[in-house]
């Protein structure tokens, strides 16, 4: 059921940020934001899922990253639009930390252990 919910919820996601395309809107912020938590809770609650459980194909955690990254990556360009028109988002340093945290395991001077 929780699969299910999560690729439900998860193409919404990709529709509506397809259909908005890349306006610059507090909503936008918004709505990047929230993808982005979802991601990291499918991680959580999903790594554990082998195939057979409820997926296929088993959790992609490898596609679970790639869209995040991408996600951040467009959310960063909006709060640097934000930033150089004098507005700050609190909610800024939340999601750079998250993106820190998510490159920390790539880092040569660092080993994440599992």
């Amino acid at each position: 059921m929780l699969s299910s919910a999560y690729f439900i919820i998860q193409y919404v996601f990709i529709f509506v940020g397809t259909c908005v395309s890349w306006s610059i809107s507090s909503w936008n912020l918004s709505f990047l934001s929230e993808q982005i938590r979802l991601h990291i809770i499918a991680m959580h609650e999903l790594c554990e899922y082998n195939k057979g459980e409820g997926f296929s194909e088993g959790f992609d955690a490898h596609l679970n990253i790639e869209q995040m990254n991408k996600t951040s990556v467009e959310l960063f360009q909006m709060y640097d639009y934000h930033r150089r028109k004098g507005v700050f988002f609190s909610t800024e340093k939340e999601f750079r930390g998250y993106y820190a945290l998510l490159k920390l395991d790539k880092h040569p001077g660092y080993k994440v252990r599992h």
